[in-house]
């Protein structure tokens, strides 16, 4: 989905930050638990063992095609296609019957809308699931969706952020990529993004290619620029 911005030249010329590229899953959304409760329920359907924490964690950001391989190496007895698609559906679900947003979304989003700077959702996840949570926020003010349909390749592979600053119409080092993963992280590093970590469910290293901060609560439009100011931590 890609609705080009009819201001971005106007807020260019106003300040340096010309977008913002969110992650979703555990970024705008806390639906790492629903990914989770899906993929538990997948297992728990043909008698298979529950993950432990530390092998939940390694699937956070990983791209869906990657985790279905996963669950066959598991022994789950499905195509990775049908594991993808039922994990993919059943939290699809889930998103869309509530959804539990991230700390300092909800107040930095209209921030952004008021002051008309472009924003992209850049995901490893499935179109399904972006609208089920779209559904949740009307008046989103998304210009640009990037799903794992969208992409040759996903994270942590550049082509993600690439693609969604060439839908905005914008520089990646002038766009403030968020993330919550090291896997989301790499990828927007790559694509050469100003990129600022929040971990969620999985920790981020302290690097000198990224900010990393406990949380999005607090976070404005001057933030974000003095994080394009500083490039390096």
């Amino acid at each position: 989905m890609t609705v080009r911005p009819e201001s971005s030249e106007q807020h260019r010329s106003s300040t340096a930050l010309q977008a913002v590229l969110w992650d979703m899953d555990g970024t705008l959304i806390d639906s790492e638990v629903e990914w989770t409760r899906a993929q538990s329920a997948l297992l728990e359907r043909f008698g298979l063992p529950a993950l432990s924490p530390a092998v939940e964690a390694q699937f956070v950001g990983v791209a869906i095609e990657q985790a279905a391989l996963r669950f066959q190496e598991l022994g789950v007895p499905l195509s990775t296609d049908d594991i993808a698609r039922e994990i993919t559906d059943d939290v699809a679900r889930r998103v869309a019957t509530g959804v539990n947003w991230r700390p300092g979304v909800t107040e930095l989003l209209p921030e952004l809308q008021a002051a008309r700077i472009p924003m992209a959702v850049v995901t490893n996840s499935s179109q399904s699931i972006v609208d089920a949570m779209l559904t949740r926020l009307p008046g989103h003010g998304f210009a640009a969706v990037v799903t794992s349909e969208r992409v040759t390749n996903p994270k942590p592979h550049p082509e993600p952020y690439e693609l969604a600053a060439a839908d905005l119409g914008v520089t990646t080092r002038f766009a403030v990529a968020i993330e919550d993963s090291p896997t989301g992280v790499a990828s927007a590093v790559s694509a050469g993004c100003t990129v600022l970590a929040v971990p969620h469910g999985v920790g981020i290293a302290a690097g000198d290619s990224y900010h990393v901060r406990p949380t999005l609560a607090g976070m404005g439009i001057a933030e974000l620029e003095q994080l394009l100011a500083n490039p390096i931590q």
